[in-house]
């Protein structure tokens, strides 16, 4: 049986309890506008913001799936970065098989390990991630 967990979060949007629909809205607004300025910040390399920004939008609910998978693959990445080890690799362990971004999820674990000071885990992850796609970048 196929593990839909990650999935959930298009289901929570509609069993929030939210007060309407311009309320849900909003809240999805506010969540995406939070992812953006976590990629921004990804982007320079500023991990703490992109942590304090990714970490509420992610647990929100109201992202799309791409969008949540790539956010959370981010979001671990920082974790990494700062020395959050376990929460870097809880956040990746959210994602499961059905996730579009399998590669990177694979390559964020390599980042996770190799900080960490795990070689030979961090090779694998990074081999599986070039196998699911051979372009795949290594997050430094």
């Amino acid at each position: 049986m196929r593990n839909f967990g990650f999935f959930a979060v298009l289901t929570l949007a509609s069993s929030c309890g939210c007060g309407g629909s311009s309320e849900l809205a909003h809240t999805r607004e506010t969540a995406h506008a939070a992812v953006q300025e976590g990629q921004a910040a990804f982007a320079s390399r500023d991990f703490a913001t992109t942590a304090a920004k990714l970490a509420p939008a992610v647990a929100s609910g109201m992202l799309n799936v791409d969008v949540y998978c790539q956010a959370t693959v981010e979001l671990a990445i920082a974790y990494a970065a700062d020395g959050k080890y376990d929460e870097a690799l809880a956040a990746l362990d959210k994602l499961t098989a059905e996730a579009p971004n399998q590669a990177e999820i694979f390559a964020a674990r390599s980042f996770v390990f190799k900080k960490q000071g795990k070689s030979r885990e961090a090779a694998a992850a990074l081999q599986q991630a070039r196998k699911l796609n051979p372009r795949i970048k290594e997050y430094q």
